[in-house]
């Protein structure tokens, strides 16, 4: 075989195989319906604006969960560690996160900045094994001396609505300090 007809068909076996070959870009680490979210309310994150928070029939979801390592370093590990896995297993999936302090926005792949107030997160909800909805929510206030880090739904969701996660030292039934993870949700669905 002539030197450039060689060149040729290597060339064209490697676009070939090339052309096979999955490369995850960001649209396929960004679930769906955080994508049409987005499509749907556009990137101009810094104007999306918070839920009507001042409504008093919410319903009203707690949940808390024990963790054996000291509170500050429960605390210091939910502040610090990127949130993706936070938002992700069961029901949740991450989609992106907005940084308004660097302008970023950042999906799964990424390693996240550490939580800040003013931040925004959408995440992919799944219902019934197959009803995808999105959920958007602005970090509003992370208070060290309480311990409490507070989210607030955005507009234009299936719901309404804030959370609020509170760490305490509490003590276990073998008499052990744990430290208390509660997650209180104020949720209420909105009419589409």
């Amino acid at each position: 075989m002539k030197p450039v007809k060689l060149i040729v068909c290597l060339i064209t076996l490697s676009l070939l195989f090339s052309s096979c070959a999955t490369v995850k870009d960001s649209k396929t680490v960004i679930p769906e319906a955080v994508t049409e979210y987005i499509d749907i309310n556009g990137t101009d994150f810094q104007n999306y604006e918070l839920s009507d928070c001042s409504r008093s029939d919410y319903n009203i979801i707690k949940q808390t969960y024990n963790v054996y390592e000291p509170i500050d370093r429960v605390w210091m590990s939910y502040i610090n560690t990127g949130l993706t896995a936070v938002f992700s297993g069961g029901i949740m999936n991450f989609g992106v996160m907005y940084n308004p302090i660097d302008y970023g926005l950042y999906n799964s792949e990424d390693i996240l900045p550490r939580i800040k107030e003013g931040q925004i997160f959408i995440i992919e909800l799944t219902y019934l094994g197959f009803y995808k909805i999105p959920a958007a929510f602005k970090v509003t206030q992370i208070d060290s001396k309480k311990k409490m880090i507070e989210f607030i739904y955005l507009k234009n969701n299936k719901s309404n609505g804030f959370q609020q996660i509170f760490f305490n030292t509490v003590t276990d039934s073998h008499n052990r300090a744990v430290t208390a993870v509660t997650h209180v949700s104020f949720l209420k669905a909105m009419m589409s």
